[in-house]
């Protein structure tokens, strides 16, 4: 009888986290289903969601991209539009809930631009843009999340106050 309770608790608790992942997907406005699952599959979730009844607008929507390498694919068609952010809440949600840059495999990059921009030169709105390319050793995984959030929050709130210059995260640290 304990085994059939505690099976029966599994089985809930399974279907708990399923719904879970449902309303993550809902709330986060997926746009493209055919992402690989093992580069963008949202980390566990332990804890409860709950019901933002007011949100924090943003003051420009953007949209998360996601790129996983192929030599058999054109490039735009490795380029995959994920979800848009348009609050705070949503950007929290969203960090907390995809893999974060270190564990992404070889090959797979994220990419944050404003709504309506693709990650593409061939945007009229990219045309004299550029690019920032980090590259970190293997062994500093840790920072490279970080720099990623940094970068993320530096998009939107700006230098943190008392920062002389950046990046910031390190003479913060000393």
């Amino acid at each position: 009888m304990a085994s059939a309770q505690v099976q029966s608790l599994d089985i809930i608790k399974q279907q708990d986290q399923q719904h879970q992942l449902e309303n993550i997907n809902k709330h986060h406005h997926h746009h493209h289903e055919g992402v690989p699952l093992e580069c963008n599959s949202p980390k566990p979730i332990d804890e409860e969601i709950y019901q933002v009844e007011y949100k924090h607008p943003l003051e420009h929507v953007w949209t998360l991209w996601y790129l996983e390498y192929n030599r058999s694919k054109h490039w735009k068609d490795m380029l995959n539009e994920i979800t848009e952010i348009d609050s705070v809440e949503t950007f929290w949600s969203l960090y907390h809930t995809i893999k974060s840059p270190a564990e992404l495999k070889n090959g797979c990059d994220y990419a944050v631009f404003k709504k309506g921009i693709k990650p593409m030169w061939e945007d009229e709105a990219n045309i004299k843009g550029g690019r920032w390319l980090v590259t970190v050793n293997k062994s500093a995984k840790a920072e490279l999340d970080q720099i990623w959030l940094d970068i993320l929050l530096l998009m939107r709130f700006g230098l943190p106050t008392g920062a002389t210059k950046w990046p910031f995260w390190r003479s913060a640290r000393r």
